[in-house]
């Protein structure tokens, strides 16, 4: 069973042993593991990890170090022997940023992503094309 531990603060995802507590691996941060493939700016105060049905892990970018700041829904391919972080999609919408919370889901098809932020604005991409839902 794996277990991943959001470092919010330090920018990282630990993969932990779920029956030792021993590190597997470090994503991001200052003690990264990884190397980034097709992506130039990692991910920052990110939150909600989670490993879609193919395999692929998401999460939901804030932002807040990135040159400008922007929250986004990130996809990755990762190879674990390897260590690598194959950038699979990010999607983001009208430079929405939000400081706190947020989170991506895989639903209805594999190409569906739905992405929820606590400033009550919503996203679907649906068969790759951007649906902006706001909450009143």
């Amino acid at each position: 069973m794996e277990s991943f531990n959001l470092c919010k603060n330090l920018d990282e995802i630990t993969k932990v042993d779920h029956n030792t507590g021993n590190i597997i691996w470090r994503l991001g941060g200052k003690n990264n593991q990884f190397t980034f493939a097709n992506d130039n700016l990692g991910f920052s105060r990110q939150h909600d990890i989670r490993r879609f049905s193919n395999g692929d892990i998401s999460l939901f970018d804030n932002g807040e170090y990135h040159p400008v700041q922007v929250s986004s829904a990130v996809e990755y391919k990762l190879d674990e022997v390897n260590k690598s972080a194959n950038l699979v999609r990010r999607i983001y919408h009208n430079n929405i940023y939000t400081v706190t919370e947020g989170s991506v889901e895989e639903c209805l098809m594999l190409t569906d992503l739905f992405v929820g932020t606590k400033a009550g604005t919503l996203w679907l991409l649906k068969l790759h094309q951007l649906i902006l839902l706001l909450l009143i």
